[in-house]
């Protein structure tokens, strides 16, 4: 797809309540303003026109009668001063409503990726109509966004509680525990087959908190905590490169507060012994 440019005028700074200009890879930011870049409503319909011209599933949601639009992931032109910040690194900025409309955008972008094939007869899918889907025009398959269901939660013992630094985290962040739900489980089940798995211990009571999307790149995490059931740590290598327990007056580097990771530590934090 040819990217579309945007003219000069179509950019306002932040403090207009409009939408985030997003693309695949992150989202426009001014480092010396921390401005936050945002088409108008005439700019954003223009380029919502010129998209669907292309063909292209970009119109990713509204806030109120505001467009938020979605650009193709060879879009590089932007004003003078003004970068793409990636989507981790701006939700740690954004308030939680334009955090959460950024990450549904980057969210639909990898789906729109992911799905110019049907997965079931491998033909060449297209846009839906009406529906936010891909079609395939040769068997009817339809293919609709789709999340991978997660848990995350925190393990309380007395007055410490059981982090984990693991092997996709930044060297010294210590958060919950988490994984992947698998086929046939309930929540409940996969956060005592987790903990077991990648640190050794058994849990009980558990208590749902809460849930977050996290758009790296389409999950759910549903948020626990649980009572220490007993057991060693022993940690699997493959997943968690450390943990342990820590009380809180003595607590590792935590994760950002935007995140459920480190909510659920910080609501653990306030109950404990």
């Amino acid at each position: 797809m040819t990217p579309y440019m945007l003219p000069e005028q179509a950019w306002l700074s932040s403090g207009a309540e409009l939408c985030l200009l997003v693309h695949t890879e992150g989202i426009a930011f001014h480092p010396a303003s921390r401005q936050f870049l945002l088409p108008a409503a005439s700019a954003a319909k223009a380029i919502e026109r010129e998209l669907a011209q292309a063909q292209a599933l970009c119109l990713i949601a509204y806030r109120g009668d505001e467009s938020l639009v979605l650009l193709p992931a060879e879009h590089s032109d932007l004003p003078e001063g003004w970068q793409w910040l990636d989507l981790r690194s701006a939700l740690a900025l954004l308030n939680e409503e334009d955090g959460a409309i950024a990450g549904r955008a980057v969210q639909l972008k990898h789906w729109m990726d992911t799905s110019r094939y049907c997965g079931r007869c491998s033909s060449p899918t297209q846009a839906h109509q009406r529906e936010r889907a891909y079609q395939c025009p040769e068997c009817g398959f339809m293919q609709f966004p789709q999340f991978a269901p997660c848990v995350i939660g925190v393990v309380v013992d007395g007055d410490r509680v059981l982090l984990a630094n693991g092997v996709k985290h930044k060297a010294g962040i210590y958060a919950a525990l988490a994984g992947f739900i698998e086929a046939g489980e309930t929540a409940e089940q996969a956060f005592v087959r987790e903990v077991k798995e990648e640190v050794g211990v058994d849990i009980c009571n558990l208590v749902y908190l809460g849930s977050q999307p996290w758009p790296f790149p389409g999950q759910l995490m549903l948020g626990f905590i649980a009572d220490y059931a007993g057991g060693e740590l022993n940690i699997d290598e493959n997943e968690i490169v450390d943990a342990g327990w820590y009380s809180k007056h003595n607590l590792p580097q935590l994760p950002p507060e935007h995140t459920i990771s480190r909510q659920l530590i910080d609501y653990a934090l306030e109950r404990l012994n």
